[in-house]
């Protein structure tokens, strides 16, 4: 794709009603859920993170914040920091209000691409479900700044590019997405959008990442993870 026919989601438009962005980011939850993708985050995040003491780790394109409150529970009390980066403030608002009354989760509206934050502040960096929807000119630092920021520990979902991923997309936007306009519209934007694992790979090693690995999942997700488990920052 050339970078003048790049588009936004609709799921990206500030101007989105926040009921139908709300009520899509609760259809992606439970398809995260159901998928086994958010056991799979936890699996892998867990195996990045410090085995003792507080933790921290900032969300690039959490949505609705659904990963980070599992990450919270799974913690038992650890997470003293969940950030939630969104490029739009009225997304952030929206998942600091699903989150609201839940010590550790913040959202704020901030640049994948220049994240305010420190080097090496958070214990992990993660971007899940959100790579495809940054410009293609813009991943390579976006992910060189999940790195930066947590010291090298990265862990990145999404989607799996394929025919099988293409046909289930429609099937999924034209039955249980249907009542849902952005979910319906950008489905299968967002699987045409995605990875394949080489082209993952060849972007984590352009962004200066070090020890990646990629693993499928069932076939519809790829994960990637970068940097090592430790006992800091």
């Amino acid at each position: 794709m050339s970078p003048g026919s790049w588009r936004p989601e609709l799921m990206d438009d500030p101007a989105v009603d926040p009921e139908v962005l709300a009520d899509s980011h609760d259809h992606l939850a439970f398809l995260t859920i159901a998928s086994g993708a958010r056991r799979a985050i936890w699996i892998h995040a867990r195996a990045l993170l410090p085995r003792r003491g507080p933790v921290r780790i900032v969300d690039v394109g959490a949505g609705g914040g659904d990963v980070l409150r599992y990450l919270r529970l799974r913690l038992e009390g650890r997470l003293t920091l969940g950030l939630g980066v969104e490029p739009h403030a009225a997304t952030a608002a929206s998942a600091s209000l699903r989150c609201r009354g839940l010590g550790g989760l913040r959202f704020t509206r901030a640049d994948a691409a220049a994240l305010p934050l420190p080097a090496d502040s958070m214990n992990l960096a993660m971007i899940n479900m959100a790579l495809h929807h940054i410009e293609p000119r813009a991943r390579v630092r976006a992910l060189a700044e999940l790195a930066r920021v947590g010291g090298g520990r990265v862990l990145v979902t999404d989607l799996t590019r394929s025919i099988l991923n293409r046909l289930g997309a429609r099937l999924l936007s034209a039955t249980i997405w249907r009542g849902n306009p952005v979910v319906r519209a950008d489905a299968p934007v967002s699987v045409e959008r995605g990875f394949r694992r080489s082209e993952l790979v060849e972007l984590a090693r352009s962004a200066g990442l070090r020890d990646v690995r990629v693993r499928g999942l069932y076939g519809h997700r790829l994960i990637l993870t970068a940097g090592g488990g430790a006992d800091g920052p």
